[in-house]
């Protein structure tokens, strides 16, 4: 199965799980997984847009609860977490879910 088709199966429990966490909007999936299929032992790479008003717990509950929905290892990051030679590629090439 395809990322995209894993992850749009789900979507709408992934949407529902990101309203529960109001510092943490606009999730996105980087371009690296989206034409990979999904092996059980890969992970998927997601970017999060945070608030001044983020905490580390919040950041790590979603971790865990989108690992918990998906079955999969989520690699989770904010912009400010990307490096900054390749912080405008990885968002440009992110879809939106």
């Amino acid at each position: 199965m395809q990322a995209l088709e894993y992850i749009g199966a789900r979507r709408a429990q992934i949407c529902n799980l990101i309203k529960t966490y109001p510092h943490l909007t606009n999730l996105r999936v980087c371009d690296d997984m989206v034409a990979g299929d999904i092996p059980g032992t890969v992970g998927l790479d997601f970017i999060v847009d945070d608030d001044p008003h983020t905490n580390l717990f919040e950041l790590g509950g979603l971790q865990a609860n989108l690992e918990d929905l998906l079955k999969v290892t989520i690699y989770l990051k904010t912009p400010d977490m990307l490096s900054a030679d390749s912080r405008e590629k990885i968002l440009s090439d992110a879809k939106p879910l």
